[in-house]
């Protein structure tokens, strides 16, 4: 195997021992025993495995900033997860997409059918009257409300935390 590097880069190159290269460094012709020319190749090339360089370990500001925008992102999916509401008389799963949300806070305005899911599994599109939709509205703010509590709780801790692998442990 013969190991080049882009000096530019740092990505590997590997050509099977069979390569022939000729040229110097900047005008490296790489030939396939075949005699095809291989490439184009960087000319920033050079022979050799790319030297080691240790990752920099991010500041305590940039691991909270990370953390936060992973904490968010993870409290977004968490809202949008859906739900439960015991508005039709026993306990359902809703979907609480933004889709599903103006659909929802229109049956909490007018009634209508939702999409739910019941507790042994089957999805329906039921019939709810304007009672029954505003519960079901009521619980997904309920719902949204414990996400974005639990999303502060976790910033607070984010915030407070004094390094780096205390930051990082902070988890959903």
């Amino acid at each position: 195997m013969q190991d080049f590097y882009d000096t530019a880069t740092g990505m590997q190159y590997a050509f099977e021992s069979d390569v022939t290269v000729t040229g110097k460094q900047g005008a490296w012709v790489f030939t396939a025993p075949h005699g095809d020319v291989l490439g184009p190749y960087p000319d920033t090339l050079t022979p050799g495995m790319a030297p080691y360089v240790p990752p920099v370990p991010p500041t305590l500001a940039q691991a909270q900033a990370a953390q936060t925008a992973l904490l968010s992102t993870t409290c977004g999916a968490a809202i949008v997860a859906g739900f439960s509401s015991s508005a039709l008389g026993a306990e359902n799963h809703y979907p609480s997409d933004q889709v599903t949300q103006a659909d929802i806070a229109l049956a909490a305005t007018y009634g209508g059918s939702l999409w739910c899911q019941s507790g042994s599994g089957v999805w329906a599109f039921e019939a709810h009257t304007l009672a029954q939709g505003q519960q079901v509205q009521a619980d997904l703010h309920a719902h949204i409300q414990a996400q974005q509590g639990h999303y502060a709780t976790l910033l607070g801790e984010v915030s407070a935390a004094p390094s780096v692998a205390a930051v990082q442990a902070v988890g959903w």
